[in-house]
C-alpha cells in the first residue's frame, strides 16, 4: 500500500497480463478470518509488494529503505522465509513478469533505476543492473504491453522529471530512457499502471499537491500517446487507485484529504475518458476517523475491493486506527459498504498489500503491528470470491 501519509511515496505495480490459473497445494492457504505470519522477521518496517510467479505462486517483496527482501510459495506448500535481494536506498520498487514468464523487480534509487531478475521462470535471482542514471529517485511502475515488452515510468523528483524505459524485445535489452513529462518543482507524483482490454498498457500520473491526474497510453501500433490531463476532483489526493470494471473499461480513484471518493471512467473498453469526476458513497469510518487511504483489488469474480485505512487526527498528527475491506453494494454503482475491519492489533494502516493468486483467491498481506521484531501477517479468501 502506498499512501500520503509516507514520507516516499512508492508507485505499486499492477501487472498487465492475467495470472495463469493454476492448482496450488491447500497448504499455501490458512483458514479465513485467521491470521496466519509469514515465516521469518524483518529488520525495519517495510513496505509490500507481490509478484506472480510462472506457475501462479505467490512472491511477496519487502523494502525498509534500505534492504530489499522477498519470499516465495514453495511448490509442496508453505513458505520460504525472507531472503535478502540486496541493500541501497529505496524510493520506489516495483514488480512485473517478463514474457517468458520470469519475475523482474524496478527500484528506484537517489541516483539509478535498477533491476534485478529471475534467471529462469519460478527460479533464483540474478544481478542487480542499472538502467539509467537518476537526480534523486521517486515512484516506479511497470507492466508488459501485448507483444510482450516490458515499460518502466519512473520519477526523478530531483530533476521533476518522469522517465519512460523501454524493452527492445520481450526478454531482451533496454532501450535509452527519455524524459516524457516534466512537473513543478517541489511536486511529488503518485504513479499507477493498469492494462486495457486489449492488453495495451496505460500509466497514470498524479501531482499529490493539485490533484491533477495525467494519464499516457500505448497506441495498437506499440507507439505511445502524449500526456493528456484527466482533470481533477475536489480537495487535494490523500491516494489513488486504477481498476478494470467489469465491462474492460478502467476506473481511476482519487480518495481525498476529507476522506471522499472520487473517480473517471473510460466510456468503453480500450477508448476515451469521461473527464467527469463522480463522488461515491462510502460507509463510515470508525467514530472520530476519515479515510485516508486505499489499496484496490479485483477478485477472480469481478468484484473490486477497497482495502481503507482510517485514521483520526489530533494535536496536528495522524493517530492510526484499523484497515476496512470495503464492497460495491449490489445493485449500487458508487456506493461502497464497510464488509470487514481487520484487527486493528494487526493490520498496520501504512504498509498492506493485496494479491490474487493462481487459484483465483485474494490474499491481504500486512505488517503486524505490535510484534517485535517485524513479522508479515496475512489472511486470504476460502474459495474465489469468498472471504
Amino acid at each position: 500500500m502506498r499512501t500520503s501519509a509516507a514520507v516516499r511515496l512508492l508507485g505499486a505495480a499492477l501487472a498487465v497480463t492475467a495470472t495463469v490459473a493454476v492448482a496450488l497445494p491447500e497448504a499455501h492457504a490458512a483458514p479465513p478470518g485467521v491470521w496466519r505470519y509469514l515465516p521469518g522477521t524483518l529488520p525495519g518496517t517495510p513496505f509490500l509488494t507481490v509478484g506472480h510467479n510462472a506457475d501462479g505462486r505467490l512472491d511477496v517483496f519487502a523494502e525498509n529503505g534500505s534492504d530489499l527482501y522477498h519470499q516465495w510459495q514453495l511448490p509442496a506448500g508453505g513458505w520460504s522465509g525472507w531472503e535478502p535481494l540486496g541493500s541501497s536506498h529505496t524510493w520506489g520498487f516495483a514488480v512485473a513478469s517478463e514474457a517468458d514468464g520470469r519475475l523482474r523487480l524496478f527500484q528506484t534509487t537517489a541516483t539509478e533505476l535498477r533491476t534485478i531478475a529471475q534467471d529462469a521462470p519460478n527460479g533464483s535471482w540474478g544481478s542487480w543492473t542499472t538502467l539509467h542514471t537518476a537526480n534523486g529517485g521517486g515512484a516506479v511502475v511497470a507492466g508488459r504491453d501485448p507483444a510482450g515488452r516490458l515499460h518502466v515510468f519512473s520519477a526523478s523528483d530531483d530533476a521533476h522529471q518522469l522517465l519512460q524505459t523501454d524493452e527492445l524485445a520481450p526478454n531482451g535489452a533496454w532501450g535509452a530512457s527519455a524524459v516524457t513529462l516534466a512537473y513543478p518543482v517541489n511536486s511529488v507524483l503518485q504513479l499507477k499502471m493498469a492494462a486495457n482490454a486489449d492488453g495495451r498498457p496505460e500509466v497514470f500520473s498524479t501531482d499529490i499537491f493539485s490533484g491533477t491526474a495525467q494519464h499516457r497510453w500505448q497506441w495498437p501500433d506499440g507507439t505511445w500517446s502524449d500526456w493528456a490531463s484527466l482533470g481533477h476532483p475536489r480537495g487535494k489526493p490523500g491516494s489513488t487507485e486504477i481498476t478494470s470494471r467489469a465491462d474492460g473499461t478502467l476506473e481511476l480513484y482519487q480518495l481525498n484529504e476529507a476522506g471522499q471518493l472520487w473517480s473517471t471512467a473510460q466510456v468503453a473498453p480500450n477508448g476515451g475518458w469521461d473527464l467527469t469526476w463522480h463522488l461515491h458513497t462510502v460507509g463510515a469510518p470508525p467514530p472520530g476517523c476519515i479515510w485516508y487511504s486505499i489499496d484496490a483489488a479485483r477478485d477472480a469474480n469481478g468484484q473490486t475491493e477497497f482495502y481503507a485505512a482510517a485514521a483520526s487526527s489530533e494535536k496536528g498528527g495522524w493517530l492510526k486506527a484499523s484497515v476496512s475491506r470495503l464492497r460495491e453494494a449490489p445493485g449500487a454503482p458508487g456506493s461502497w459498504a464497510v464488509a470487514t475491519t481487520f484487527d486493528p492489533n494487526i493490520a498496520d494502516v501504512d504498509f498492506f498489500t493485496s494479491a490474487l493468486d493462481g487459484t483465483g483467491r485474494l490474499w491481504f498481506f500486512t505488517v503486524a503491528r505490535r510484534t517485535s521484531p517485524i513479522m508479515v501477517g496475512f489472511q486470504r479468501q476460502s474459495s474465489p470470491g469468498v472471504w
